[in-house]
Order: structure tokens, then C-alpha cells, then sequence
């Protein structure tokens, strides 16, 4: 029989498989799994400098994935707490969504909070959300970047969010390619394609009649919360 609580502690300044991995296995011991974030102040007496990213962003992420009932602040190495259930309520809606079907591609490199409220925001208007990740080719190809996290890892992620109907790995740059992959996920036709606004005006390869649409992304905030601006810190603290 299995226990009624568990708990897990981390840093979590990025998701990560390690960290699903855990979760996963914490389950197959207990109902319910907690993940216990580490708090700013605690984050620093513990790796001697300041989180990327504040509590308030990291735990949003953890709370979004698979298998987490509910998430903790962690101020002390000897904080052991019970701490009562917070389900996240937030992709609920009570009337019909307008679309059946939408489709959302991306890189998702080192997975942030920008991503996370792009993804609600499209889930929001939609019963089905199905992801598209780039492979690491496809990013080289584009945009000459190597990604941190690997096409498998990031597709693992993003298919663990506990929003997302089904996910892949995208291979080519054709949006006819990819909402057949979708077709053959969900059994339904995509009836619409999702970017973030700061994909306006870039070429995305629409060669469908499916409408695109973009979730509206704060320019101030993407200065700090975008794969390029995480990149930049890690290079930085990598030297």
C-alpha cells in the first residue's frame, strides 16, 4: 500500500529530466508528491550566489508539471513541514473554447516562465494543445544555435506539463509536416497554430490555410525572461 505523502526538495532553477525522473519515482511510493523550492535566501547560502530565477518563477514551473500535488517553499536544510494541498486551478474555463485543436512549435530551450504563460494562454482558448519542439538540427539550421537541453530532454518536459495533450520532436520546417504530425497524435485536424508575439514579423513556414495566431509577449520582460537572456547567465557563470 502506498504511503500518503511524499516529498521531494530541490534548487529547481531549471526543469529538468532528473527532477521528473524523481517525481515519477516518488509516486510509485506515495498518493501524492510535494515539491519543496528552494527559497531565494536559501538558494544563496547554498550555491554562494543568487538564483536565476526568484521563487515565485521556479515553483510556477514545478506546479506545472505532471505529478506534482502541490508545491512548498524550502527556507532551511532542516525544514521538514506538512504543508496542505494547492491543486493549480488556473487552466479551468467553464464555457466553450473556441478552438478544438491548437498547435504551439518552439524551440523551448531551458524551459522559463515566458514559455510556461505562452502554453497557458494558448490551452486557455483550446480543448487539445499539442506542442511542437525543434530538434537541435532544425535550431543549428535556423538560427546557429547549439540549445543547452537536448531535443529528447526538451520534448520530455514540455510532455510532462500537465496542460499539454501530446507532444514532438520536429524534424522539418514545413507547417504541413508538422500539423500531420499532430493529425496522427490526436486524430483530430489542428485548427489553429500559436506563436508568441515576438514571432510576428519572423517567417515561420506556413504553407497550410491554417490560421496563425500569437499570445502577446511583454518586450521589458522578455529582456529577462527569454532562452537567450538564461544562456547569456550561464555562459557567464560557466567562466
Amino acid at each position: 500500500m502506498k504511503k500518503p505523502v511524499g516529498y521531494i526538495y530541490s534548487a529547481c532553477e531549471f526543469l529538468t529530466i532528473e527532477l521528473i525522473q524523481r517525481i515519477e519515482e516518488a509516486h510509485k511510493e506515495y498518493k501524492a508528491v510535494g515539491v519543496g523550492v528552494y527559497s531565494d535566501e536559501f538558494f544563496l547560502n547554498q550555491n554562494g550566489r543568487n538564483p536565476i530565477k526568484s521563487y515565485n518563477d521556479r515553483s510556477k514551473l514545478v506546479k506545472a508539471l505532471k505529478g506534482v500535488d502541490f508545491v512548498f517553499k524550502v527556507d532551511s536544510e532542516n525544514e521538514i513541514k506538512e504543508f496542505p494541498m494547492e491543486m493549480d486551478e488556473s487552466t479551468k474555463i467553464d464555457f466553450p473554447k473556441p478552438y478544438h485543436v491548437a498547435y504551439a512549435p518552439g524551440t523551448y530551450d531551458l524551459f522559463h516562465e515566458g514559455h510556461l504563460e505562452h502554453l497557458r494562454e494558448v490551452k486557455a482558448v483550446c480543448d487539445i494543445l499539442i506542442v511542437g519542439v525543434n530538434s537541435d538540427e532544425l535550431v543549428w539550421k535556423n538560427k546557429k544555435k547549439k540549445t543547452k537541453i537536448s531535443e529528447d530532454e526538451r520534448c520530455n518536459i514540455i510532455a510532462k506539463l500537465d496542460f499539454v495533450d501530446y507532444s514532438f520532436i520536429i524534424r522539418k520546417n514545413l507547417k504541413s509536416y508538422e500539423t500531420q504530425q499532430c493529425t496522427k497524435l490526436s486524430g483530430k485536424p489542428v485548427d489553429v497554430i500559436f506563436f508568441g508575439s515576438d514571432l510576428r514579423n519572423v517567417d515561420v513556414h506556413n504553407d497550410t490555410n491554417i490560421p496563425i495566431l500569437f499570445t502577446e509577449r511583454d518586450p521589458l520582460l522578455m529582456q529577462i525572461r527569454s532562452s537567450t537572456y538564461y544562456r547569456k547567465i550561464l555562459e557567464k557563470l560557466s567562466h
